[in-house]
């Protein structure tokens, strides 16, 4: 069975509900980000960075396209992620749009039509929803969480995002943080989003430090964000403190007090 096969058989197995669907291979994704990513981001500055972001809705990766990361590679465990984000990236470079109002299969039809595949990546991808298109035609609801993420994030300047992916290359990573010695490359950014929230376990901390120290360089960081939790655990702390500097991102809403993130600093 090929690759391709084995995703679109995936897809069927979240339709139907025999596929779990919190961290594993094939899930439903968000449709957008539930994170400020302005309010997360705003001391950073990107420019010139190699950055590593999980991919989730996409939102994040555009997010680093947008501010001037020199590149931005991707990870996930749930493979349509990767899916849904040609999708938006196809929405930019066809319809100046940042995001499909749906996914209806007339949608996915005029979109494919401006599509060239400009290499192997992305004629997975194209393959891919062509393929979706003949056998779940009446399932494009499914393909998202119900979550309504009402998060509203900074316009991303649409041109400026078109002229980034006139030659657009990066490399996308179905991996589990949590289980692998290193991604593959060395990195001065990594995003992980929330994902450390859901280990439990000392060692499952531990081979994400280890991850995270091995595909970063020297001086490197690892930003992360609080959304089930208010603050990472002490657990966490300690684990990550044998190679990593720990810096809280969290402010104090005199209304609704909240910690947005924190951020660690690979030690020399």
């Amino acid at each position: 069975m090929s690759e391709l096969e084995e995703d679109i058989q995936g897809t069927g197995r979240v339709f139907d509900g025999t596929e779990r669907y919190f961290f594993s291979k094939y899930s439903p994704v968000y449709y957008k980000t539930n994170e400020d990513l302005d309010e997360l981001f705003k001391s950073f500055d990107f420019q010139g960075k190699k950055v590593l972001s999980v991919l989730g809705s996409g939102d994040q990766a555009l997010y680093f396209l947008d501010h001037n990361a020199s590149r931005v590679d991707v990870f996930d465990i749930n493979k349509l992620s990767f899916y849904y984000y040609y999708l938006r990236i196809w929405a930019i470079k066809y319809f100046n749009a940042k995001y499909l109002i749906n996914i209806s299969p007339s949608i996915i039809k005029e979109l494919l039509f401006f599509v060239r595949p400009e290499n192997k990546q992305e004629e997975k991808a194209y393959s891919y929803w062509v393929k979706y298109i003949e056998l779940y035609s009446n399932r494009c609801i499914d393909f998202f969480f119900n979550d309504s993420c009402t998060v509203s994030n900074r316009r991303y300047d649409i041109n400026y995002l078109k002229y980034r992916m006139m030659e657009l290359d990066f490399n996308y990573y179905n991996v589990d943080v949590s289980k692998v010695k290193d991604i593959g490359e060395e990195y001065d950014v990594i995003y992980t989003s929330n994902i450390s929230e859901y280990f439990l376990t000392s060692e499952e901390i531990d081979k994400y430090r280890e991850s995270m120290c091995n595909s970063l360089g020297d001086g490197g960081i690892v930003i992360s964000s609080n959304v089930a939790r208010k603050f990472p655990t002490l657990k966490e702390k300690l684990v990550m403190s044998k190679s990593f500097k720990y810096h809280d991102l969290s402010f104090v809403d005199i209304i609704n007090p909240n910690s947005k993130g924190y951020y660690y600093t690979k030690r020399r």
